[in-house]
């Protein structure tokens, strides 16, 4: 059972990462909102992160600011304690990666997410200067 649940809630994940991702590829004609849509949703997910990092800090001995409180409770449900560092240096990203054969480093990983938030709020202060 506890498989099963670990695997939903890996899954879950997907969603998240679809919208973060897939909103770069959608038509800003289709929907006139996507840009501030899109910025809003990266900073929420970002700021829950943070938010985490600090929460677990008691726990962790130290802030990690890429915490995901879904992959903290994801590897929790795998049997690894809250404590672990595999709740912390783990994400959806790399294993949904590894899981296609595709081996991906969590620096580049870290580079590309924070290149994304850049990105979304250059679109974002664009849109609303003018």
């Amino acid at each position: 059972m506890r498989k099963i649940l670990g695997e939903i809630l890996f899954w879950l994940h997907l969603p998240v990462v679809l919208v973060w991702i897939g909103f770069f590829f959608f038509p800003q004609a289709w929907w006139g909102g996507k840009v501030s849509f899109h910025f809003w949703f990266i900073i929420i997910v970002f700021a829950s992160q943070v938010l985490w990092g600090i929460t677990m800090m008691p726990i962790r001995k130290r802030f990690g600011m890429g915490v995901c409180p879904l992959t903290t409770l994801t590897q929790y449900v795998r049997g690894f304690p809250i404590s672990d560092l595999r709740n912390y240096n783990h994400t959806f990203i790399v294993e949904f990666c590894e899981r296609l054969q595709i081996r991906l480093r969590s620096s580049l990983l870290n580079t590309l997410l924070v290149s994304t938030l850049v990105a979304v709020s250059v679109q974002f202060l664009i849109e609303t200067a003018w």
